[in-house]
């Protein structure tokens, strides 16, 4: 390898940037080369390769490893070189694919609370609690203290839902403790929506007109406005199992929502129920809670994904079933990439790809336990949120896992319940047909 691949493969290591490869880091790359690697193994080379023993390795001893290294990696391989070089090349691809990716950003937000941004290539951006220390598994006082001093009026339990407004750089949240909130980027509360008699499942918000529309464990619905903290209207669903998902038409004041083992339509406006020009629409034939939506606003069809493993296409307009498939696993996330094309995320860790005809055309299978979300498809490529605190960056054409993120180092109450994506840059032309295709909305570019 030439002097500039040493050094690039060097920085592959030494994670931290202090010209050091530690044993943890050592461990890691060694595992992400050859997963079947064991622990003995890796400190026999560590051993080896460390020449003046403290205990880690310095640039020149990396060098020499390199150069003419008979370190091994397994008792098969006599020589590491040959699997340095795989790893300089897997490197090389991998930050070739990772600026592929057309995200600007990836949004995440934790059960336990966190929020967190990562770019592209996932690095951190930003990051912030939203929960009472009392219910963050912090290791000192230190910590809990700063999280106070940051947050000023925190949720109390946990998350369940998610807006996001990159423009604005606000975010509302949806809690157990039975209230939203808006926060700005740097963890600050701006205003608390208190009304729901029962921890908050779903939450759509039209940021352009100041609206906001929410759906609780109690099955009731209520729209707000940003700026007032009292709900302007509510109605109850028509069973008990909770408004668990939620799709929005603003300009045509139409909402599409899971009401326990049902899907329904109804008109969300302000007009009072004898002025409302289409009655609600209450679509059965589920037999479990009824967890993602999916809708095309324009050619009037919603796709309902439920705990029963299927997937059911509806006519919103006529209120009757075109289409039913059946899953291999209960559904947990939808996510619309075209007309033609429809992801679904299980509850076994697995994303499937289905055609119109009900027909899985690729599974995915990354995340050890259930796929939570799934941000919207862009240019060919989407972000999965798992139930193993993992986010995985994918590429949809070849189904292939561009990257993954351990969200938190704690997995246990950590799992990802909301991702959002911002594309990367656009024209206000191709930003406008992308909310209304999504939306049934305009909005304006930031």
């Amino acid at each position: 390898m030439s002097a500039a691949q040493i050094q690039e493969l060097f920085k592959k290591f030494d994670k931290d940037g202090n010209g050091r490869i530690s044993v943890s880091e050592l461990q890691n790359v060694l595992m992400w080369i050859n997963k079947d690697i064991t622990v003995a193994e890796i400190g026999k080379i560590l051993r080896e390769v460390d020449t003046n023993n403290d205990g880690a390795i310095d640039y020149n001893e990396f060098v020499a490893w390199t150069q003419g290294g008979k370190k091994c990696l397994s008792k098969k391989k006599p020589s590491l070189v040959p699997d340095l070089q795989r790893a300089l090349e897997k490197s090389q691809e991998e930050a070739k694919a990772a600026a592929a990716i057309p995200f600007d950003a990836v949004m995440t937000i934790t059960y336990m609370g966190e929020i967190k941004q990562f770019d592209k290539s996932g690095g951190m951006l930003e990051s912030m609690g939203v929960r009472t220390p009392a219910n963050q598994r912090y290791t000192s006082v230190e910590e809990d203290i700063k999280h106070l001093e940051k947050v000023k009026d925190p949720h109390k339990l946990n998350l369940n839902c998610f807006a996001v407004d990159w423009g604005s750089r606000n975010i509302v949240t949806g809690s157990a403790d039975h209230s939203l909130k808006m926060w700005n980027f740097y963890g600050n509360v701006l205003r608390t929506y208190s009304g729901h008699a029962s921890e908050v499942l779903s939450v759509d918000v039209d940021w352009k007109n100041h609206r906001m529309l929410s759906g609780s464990l109690g099955s009731d619905l209520k729209i707000w406005r940003l700026d007032n903290s009292a709900p302007l209207r509510g109605w109850r669903g028509s069973s008990s199992g909770g408004i668990a998902c939620m799709n929005v038409s603003w300009r045509m004041f139409k909402a599409v929502f899971g009401c326990g083992n049902n899907l329904e339509v109804r008109d969300v406006s302000l007009r009072p129920e004898e002025a409302e020009v289409d009655p609600p629409l209450v679509l059965t034939g589920h037999r479990a809670p009824v967890t993602a939506v999916v809708t095309d606003w324009g050619e009037g069809w919603a796709m309902s994904g439920s705990l029963d493993k299927s997937l059911r296409r509806w006519d919103i307009k006529a209120g009757t079933a075109l289409q039913t498939f059946l899953a291999p696993a209960p559904i947990r996330c939808l996510s619309l990439a075209s007309p033609g094309c429809l992801l679904t995320g299980d509850e076994c860790g697995n994303i499937q790809i289905w055609d119109t005809l009900g027909t899985v055309q690729q599974v995915l299978t990354a995340h050890k336990e259930g796929v939570i979300c799934l941000s919207q498809v862009h240019e060919g490529h989407f972000v999965s949120g798992g139930r193993d605190g993992k986010v995985m960056y994918w590429r949809l054409p070849d189904g292939a896992c561009l990257r993954t993120l351990e969200v938190a180092e704690i997995t246990a109450g950590v799992w990802v319940v909301g991702v959002a994506a911002l594309p990367e840059k656009q024209t206000d032309d191709q930003r406008k047909v992308l909310a209304n295709a999504r939306h049934g909305t305009f909005v304006e570019a930031p």
